[in-house]
């Protein structure tokens, strides 16, 4: 596994540890925020909303519309255990 690989993953798991501390979910700004702010983790906003599209597809992370904030918001999706 190359170093992007390693950082992608690290990424995604630090994505999943934001979200599931904030069940009602997170705007991309807010999302970005808790990562840099929190996580101490800078991440290029490019390539941040190309990793979300791609948690978005997989069925990790599921985008729904928020009324009160009127925007989308990302939210951990609930996973089905079998």
């Amino acid at each position: 596994m190359n170093s992007t690989n390693y950082a992608e993953t690290e990424l995604r798991t630090l994505i999943k540890k934001v979200l599931a501390r904030n069940p009602n979910g997170l705007t991309f700004d807010y999302l970005r925020n808790e990562l840099e702010e929190i996580e101490m983790i800078y991440v290029d906003g490019t390539k941040l909303r190309k990793i979300i599209a791609e948690m978005i597809r997989e069925g990790t992370i599921c985008k729904e519309p928020s009324p009160q904030l009127k925007k989308f918001v990302l939210k951990l999706c609930k996973q089905l255990n079998k």
